[in-house]
């Protein structure tokens, strides 16, 4: 089971980003939610911004994301380009050069299989247009699969899950795309994903150095 675990209702109170535009609209919502039904509970199969504050919670708490992170390397709504047209990410994250390389898409709780597969169409655009972005998560709040970019953009494969920052000194390494192995002597300039480790995109060494120099 991915460490995202079980869909948990975070209280509109708790909410990060409160300031966004979204997440306001969200807070109204599941205002008149409660003054109907007394409870929050139910209102996440009607308000996808609970299946989103659950999913940015888990990322620090079972994932270890830093909390310093929201609004600099963990952004909502952030702009894909695809063609002449841009789409928001419901959730990115960003390697040391401020450029994504994780997208969550997170959808309505109890969503249909088709709707889900749809979701998970569009997290594949999201992969395919960001060069940098590798691996993505795409979750209902009960459903989650997690995907992660091959050599070529439009390939990809599940995954059992998202890696976890602060990984031990023998996995800090950078993530680089599987492929196959060469057999006729030319060479790609990468590397053979490692079978034995999930590897990170970004330095987390470095984070914890730039954050000693602040």
């Amino acid at each position: 089971m991915a460490a995202i675990g079980s869909f948990q209702i975070i209280p509109p109170e708790e909410w990060l980003f409160p300031l966004h535009g979204d997440v306001i609209e969200g807070k109204r919502r599941a205002d008149n939610w409660f003054e109907t039904h007394k409870a929050y509970e139910g209102a996440e199969k009607h308000i996808e911004e609970f299946v989103r504050q659950w999913a940015l919670r888990r990322l620090i708490d079972a994932y270890q994301y830093p909390k310093e992170w929201i609004g600099e390397r963990i952004v909502i709504e952030e702009s894909v380009k695809m063609g002449s047209t841009e789409k928001q990410a419901d959730i990115s994250i960003k390697n040391t050069n401020r450029r994504t390389f994780l997208y969550i898409e997170v959808k309505k709780r109890g969503i249909s299989d088709d709707e889900f597969k749809e979701a998970e169409r569009q997290l594949e655009t999201y992969l395919a247009s960001t060069h940098t972005a590798t691996i993505g998560l795409v979750t209902d709040g009960d459903k989650v699969k997690t995907l992660r970019k091959k050599i070529d953009p439009n390939d990809f494969e599940y995954i059992t899950d998202l890696p976890a920052y602060g990984l031990d000194s023998k996995t800090k390494t950078q993530l680089i795309r599987e492929m196959p192995i060469q057999t006729n002597g030319r060479s790609t300039g990468l590397d053979v994903l490692s079978k034995d480790y999930e590897r990170v995109l970004f330095d987390c060494k470095g984070h914890e150095v730039s954050l000693k120099h602040k």
